[in-house]
């Protein structure tokens, strides 16, 4: 256990310092509508045009002015509708949080925030027009990875502390894995440290502009362990230290 956690620290780390290069050497677009760069995949966006693939091919396209004065008229009850819902749902999950961190036995209290917390996101996934589909594993022979140990596998089965890496482009991911997982969050510190979270810390980290300073510095492996003794679920680790696709 304390050589796989010093592998996953290690692993953390050069992620971390990818990201800062790839964050170092974003600068704003000179496209034709003044895009900002992508902040990793810069390099893949036609200089003369601002288009880049790694986003949604309609921000390419500006409609005329009657066609968005009618968007507006449309669209403006339907997003005032889902920001409502969208509020409402993340004030049920920090009420859900504050109510489940005062249960001292973790027997208890893992259960109780795992089922208040899945109303929640659910909510607020339905607020953002996220519907979760079905989950397959990914085929090990294509990939050329080792295949699961026991049979019956599922891709959201971890356990308590067991390390979850994952990509990270917004506050939907956050919520994803909290419905299926219900899992202790880390992000990567200013200092490339890893940086333990709940959920709503980790929601409003999704949204930071830059990491933050840790206010108690952990291992990678202390967290994990934490999380195996206190019924904290699974760690999902963040490792990228910026959001996977950037802005454009």
């Amino acid at each position: 256990a304390p050589a796989a956690s010093a592998v996953a620290l290690k692993r953390l780390r050069q992620f971390t310092a990818v990201s800062r290069r790839a964050l170092a050497q974003a600068r704003p677009a000179s496209g034709p509508r003044g895009a900002r760069a992508m902040e990793k995949y810069r390099q893949f966006g036609d200089g003369g045009t601002g288009v880049n693939p790694f986003v949604p091919a309609w921000s390419h396209h500006r409609s005329s002015l009657p066609v968005r004065l009618l968007q507006l008229l449309l669209c403006t009850p339907l997003a005032l509708l889902r920001m409502t819902l969208l509020g409402i749902a993340l004030l049920w999950l920090a009420a859900a949080e504050a109510l489940c961190v005062v249960v001292p036995v973790g027997a208890v209290r893992y259960p109780l925030y795992r089922l208040l917390s899945a109303l929640g996101c659910r909510l607020a996934l339905l607020a953002l027009g996220v519907f979760p589909a079905g989950d397959v594993l990914a085929d090990h022979r294509r990939l050329r990875i080792a295949p699961a140990k026991t049979g019956g596998a599922s891709v959201f089965g971890a356990e308590h502390g067991t390390l979850v890496f994952a990509n990270q482009q917004g506050l939907t991911d956050v919520i994803f894995l909290c419905l299926r997982l219900c899992p202790t969050f880390v992000f990567v510190a200013r200092d490339g440290t890893p940086e333990r979270l709940s959920l709503i810390g980790a929601l409003r980290r999704s949204i930071a502009d830059a990491p933050t300073t840790p206010a108690a510095a952990h291992s990678l492996g202390d967290i994990a362990a934490a999380a195996r003794a206190g019924w904290g679920g699974p760690v999902v680790v963040f490792a990228e230290g910026a959001n996977t696709n950037g802005s454009s």
